[in-house]
């Protein structure tokens, strides 16, 4: 038999608009984690192994999931910009105990971020993270420039993902589409990082890595493949953008 406090509880929830509904079976299911080695100022909260919001107290800023709520919000109930903000921040107030700062001049995308961190637990970091690399390698294609000769290089469609030097044995790899996946979802450390990459190109291709670093790619037209970084491409470099 159900309690007062359980049917009150469901009335109250009925009579509540389908986005506050929403908004409730998540903030009541939250579990609140603090991450003291690499992120000390911020509170995390997580549902299912996912970070759906992080709070700064300092600031008060709160940042929130993209694909898990934010866009159900604006897509789902059809709430704009304007809507969302303080509903989000009343409900994190309410159920979380914090103190939200909104600050109308700031855009979204400085105050409510796509975060995806800590989706996996310790022991799964490291075989994750091969699984994804995997999936990448298998989607990359082999492209070699009259220019470098001595490199190889592997892009997947209009990107540059990694290109090794056969002479100096270096290799560079890109921040978008690896450093910052296996830094920020896979929660792997630099050396981590380092390590994976070296022990997967050696398995795959047998390169032998003395030397690695990052790259930042730009999105460009389907003929050009542009590559940012003038410390190894500094002769063929225009408006900091090497094209191939």
């Amino acid at each position: 038999m159900q309690t007062t406090n359980e049917i009150l509880k469901k009335i109250k929830y009925s009579r509540l608009k389908p986005e506050e509904q929403f908004l409730t079976d998540i903030f009541t299911e939250l579990e609140e984690f603090i991450d003291s080695n690499r992120y000390v100022n911020m509170i995390f909260y997580k549902k299912d192994k996912k970070v759906l919001f992080s709070f700064n107290p300092k600031s008060g800023s709160l940042c929130c999931n993209n694909d898990e709520v934010w866009d159900v919000l604006s897509k789902k109930y059809k709430l704009d910009y304007y809507q969302i903000k303080p509903i989000v921040a009343k409900f994190a107030e309410d159920y979380l105990n914090i103190e939200v700062s909104i600050n109308p001049n700031i855009k979204m995308k400085n105050v409510y971020i796509q975060m995806k961190f800590f989706e996996f637990d310790d022991n799964e970091r490291i075989p994750e993270a091969n699984k994804y690399l995997d999936k990448m390698i298998s989607k990359v294609d082999t492209y070699i420039s009259d220019k470098f000769d001595s490199s190889l290089f592997f892009k997947n469609g209009r990107f540059m993902i990694y290109c090794y030097n056969f002479i100096d044995n270096t290799f560079w790899y890109s921040y978008n589409f690896i450093f910052s996946k296996l830094f920020f979802k896979f929660r792997l450390e630099e050396n981590e990082i380092e390590e994976i990459i070296n022990s997967k190109m050696k398995l795959i291709y047998d390169f032998d890595i003395k030397e690695q670093d990052k790259f930042i790619n730009t999105p460009v037209n389907s003929k050009d493949i542009y590559l940012f970084n003038p410390k190894y491409f500094n002769d063929v470099i225009y408006e900091d953008y090497v094209i191939y």
